[in-house]
């Protein structure tokens, strides 16, 4: 049982004991899900602590006046690791890594430059939860009230945009991801009209607003959205998983790799054959310079490459076995790496490998099956 229970944690957190040299966070699954976590988590656990510390059962004016209580290490550490994986983020695409890195310095900018020093009624002479305070500067509230506005603009956007997106269109999406982007939008909407009322109500009640903790709770449900959306995007919950009982999804085999002795007496032999180049480029291993290309007909594709010495010296002295591997086309090879290291197979690469092939590049990695056989996995971007 004690086992089972382990294994179930273990392949949640994506937790690969096989290979010592590589570190937790080393997936973007596993990265959003701990980001999730963080966000939903920050608002209770400071509530809590003044609960617990100060015997106060109402939440104080807002999230960022907890700065300034027995609280304070609790909001400084989780936004402050918030910020740093935020920045280390870096998505499928720049503008996810761009949205992301801001949204990170935003979140450092609302620990670095303080709120407005707390004055809270639920704090008596005999229960003061205010442990300190700073000098009044209008320059430096400001600069965290924008902070944390932005902050939860670039989630939104995050949430609204670029979650939402595919390369599948329409109905060829599944109903599960269909579903997700549903909750996606709803958490970017929600985020934004949190914003946008909690400004309000400051603007026009702000005496009202800190007496019933209304910034507060309109930062709640901000927070919560984003770390829901956030947790949805690292596959958290399998009711919200499409639906497949194979392990991976691919569709198709996507090409044969075959290494050669000399590129271009190859190309010749394919082609006579009735094969067209598709694709041809120059690649790096191990420093030295290989060609590749990318022969096609109809639905047959077989990569041929020339690698650098002193591999090239080996495979011409090969007698039998020319076929390299075997490529499957799949899509978000992220999720497919970090699904195959959560049961154990045996993955060559520390991950997947971005490779400036085809027009937009592409991102693959290997797994060894029982015999030797490298089998590929590889997804055109």
């Amino acid at each position: 049982m004690k086992n089972s229970i382990q294994a179930k944690v273990n392949q949640y957190l994506q937790l690969d004991f096989i290979d010592d040299d590589s570190l937790w966070i080393s997936s973007s699954y596993t990265l959003r899900k701990v980001i999730g976590i963080l966000g939903m988590l920050l608002p209770l656990l400071l509530w809590a602590m003044i609960l617990w510390y100060n015997n106060i059962i109402y939440p104080l004016p807002s999230i960022s006046h907890y700065y300034f209580t027995h609280a304070s290490s609790i909001f400084v550490i989780t936004l402050s690791l918030l910020a740093v994986f935020l920045i280390i983020y870096k998505g499928k695409e720049p503008v996810d890594f761009y949205f992301s890195l801001f949204a990170g310095i935003f979140a450092m900018c609302v620990v670095l430059f303080p709120t407005n020093n707390l004055v809270c009624e639920s704090c008596t002479s005999t229960n003061n939860c205010v442990v300190t305070t700073w000098k009044e500067q209008p320059f430096r509230e400001k600069i965290h009230f924008i902070s944390a506005g932005l902050f939860l603009l670039c989630l939104a956007v995050m949430s609204f945009f670029l979650f939402t997106k595919s390369k599948l269109k329409g109905k060829e999406r599944g109903p599960k991801k269909r579903l997700r982007n549903i909750i996606y939008q709803g958490c970017g909407v929600l985020i934004v009209l949190a914003i946008l009322v909690a400004f309000l109500g400051n603007v026009y009640y702000p005496d009202w607003c800190h007496k019933s903790s209304f910034i507060f709770w309109m930062e709640f449900v901000a927070v919560e959205c984003f770390g829901f959306s956030w947790m949805v995007k690292g596959d958290s919950f399998a009711c919200f998983r499409d639906k497949d009982e194979n392990l991976v999804q691919f569709t198709q085999i996507q090409h044969v790799g075959i290494p050669v002795a000399d590129l271009e007496t190859s190309k010749t032999f394919y082609k006579g054959l009735g094969f067209k180049e598709v694709m041809g480029t120059t690649f790096i291993h191990h420093g030295n310079e290989g060609k590749v290309a990318m022969m096609k007909r109809g639905s047959v594709t077989i990569e041929i490459y020339q690698m650098p010495e002193p591999e090239l010296t080996e495979i011409k002295n090969r007698k039998n076995g020319h076929i390299d591997h075997i490529a499957f086309d799949v899509k978000e090879i992220d999720k497919v790496y970090a699904t195959l290291k959560a049961h154990n197979y045996k993955i060559i690469e520390p991950g997947p490998v971005l490779l400036p092939f085809w027009e937009n590049g592409c991102k693959y990695f290997n797994i060894e099956g029982p015999d030797g056989e490298r089998l590929e996995f590889n997804e055109i971007l």
